[in-house]
């Protein structure tokens, strides 16, 4: 991912945007332009990032250099600049950043749709995210696919949080950003080539038993942008084995403690599909899992979550604060803000005051996890934003 820096006429007079550091850039006649009317004293240069307050300069060689001392730790976490993007960059093998200066993200997917005790043995995974150092699970895959799709709308320039609709289009638009590692081309590369695998991300309405083939037919909703803000929502479905379709009710039942997809339905929460399909002779599901999302269409691992991420974003949109308080969840080990291992179930970027708030739903109430939740609060360097769900308690105030 590029750094993007603002070039500011000290007189006021305009201000754009551009890639300094590129190479290609570098080269250009713009580039040498910009250089020159630093040179004489005509611009001012700033990280794109935090509205104009991280200045650069130029040093005598010609390289770019911030010209406050220990600045990187004021940059936003999305931005190339910031202390730990390399650490964000590279921190998770199985999905991360192609390089330092990319923005495609490289994906290690364990090709379980084509053994069926794989497909098995990986839907009976933990709840939390599978990601080991070589490969990662389908159902962490799209995990992980809903999170980094947030992050980016998150930190994006737009007043408003998207709502379902438009989330679900736009998570099917960072399609083209997305690389599986042996494939060497993006999702959206895939889906349009000749080949005959697709990969899609659905909202899920209903399975149907059909005797005659024995197998299920399962329908779901596909949108996606036609143009700007234009979403097109189609109807589609596609076939699966009763041995697939069992695996992915199976880990969702238990990543959700009994809860069914078809319960869930029924108590108003919206159901993604997503997953692998043959398009020869006709739509096939080689592999699928199913994800629970709250009504933007963020994934969340618990309905206490849901709720709780509602409420958060709720008071953020109604305070119009987005671009002030950006709520996200974590996708990389990273973007922590613990000083051990444990990852935030979600982070509040606080952008006017250079601090974070860490986002913590509890919901249970065993010994071990107690354990866990002390150690949390005992590492935790920010302030903290919890809800002890468990013990039903009130919705914390938020702080802001």
């Amino acid at each position: 991912m590029e750094q993007k820096f603002i070039i500011k006429n000290k007189n006021n007079k305009y201000e754009r945007i551009c890639l300094l550091k590129q190479k290609d850039f570098k080269k250009s006649k713009e580039y040498n332009e910009i250089l020159k009317q630093f040179k004489t004293g005509q611009v001012e240069i700033f990280c794109a990032c935090r509205n104009k307050d991280i200045e650069y300069k130029y040093s005598v060689d010609g390289k770019l250099y911030p010209a406050m001392h220990n600045s990187k730790s004021l940059h936003n976490r999305n931005c190339p600049g910031y202390s730990n993007f390399k650490e964000i960059c590279l921190s998770n093998p199985a999905f991360r950043y192609e390089t330092e200066d990319s923005d495609i993200i490289i994906a290690n997917l364990l090709e379980t749709h084509r053994n069926t005790k794989m497909v098995l043995n990986s839907s009976y995974s933990s709840a939390k995210i599978y990601n080991s150092e070589e490969s990662m699970t389908l159902s962490a895959f799209y995990k992980k696919v809903n999170w980094y799709s947030w992050y980016q709308m998150a930190y994006a320039p737009c007043q408003y949080y998207l709502k379902f609709e438009e989330f679900q289009s736009y998570v099917v638009s960072m399609f083209k950003k997305i690389k599986i590692r042996n494939k060497r081309c993006t999702l959206d590369d895939i889906n349009k080539g000749k080949n005959d695998i697709n990969y899609f991300y659905w909202e899920y309405k209903d399975a149907e038993y059909n005797e005659l083939y024995d197998n299920y037919k399962v329908c779901g909703i596909n949108r996606y942008y036609k143009a700007i803000n234009d979403v097109v929502a189609r109807e589609r479905n596609f076939s699966v084995s009763a041995e697939v379709l069992f695996c992915a009710n199976e880990k969702f039942r238990k990543t959700y403690n009994g809860l069914t997809v078809e319960n869930a339905q029924k108590a108003g929460y919206r159901i993604i599909v997503a997953g692998i399909l043959s398009t020869k002779p006709y739509f096939k599901a080689l592999d699928i899992c199913f994800l629970l999302v709250n009504k933007y269409g963020l994934f969340v691992e618990s309905t206490y979550e849901a709720k709780f991420f509602e409420y958060i974003i709720d008071y953020i949109e109604n305070n119009h604060s987005k671009n002030k308080h950006v709520f996200f969840r974590p996708w990389s080990f990273g973007m922590s803000l613990y000083t051990d291992n444990h990852l935030e179930d979600a982070i509040i970027d606080l952008v006017e005051e250079d601090s974070s708030i860490v986002v913590e739903c509890f919901g249970m109430d065993t010994e071990e996890y107690n354990l866990r939740k002390e150690k949390k609060e005992q590492t935790c360097n920010y302030r903290m934003l919890s809800w002890n769900a468990s013990k039903k308690d009130k919705f914390p105030d938020i702080p802001f």
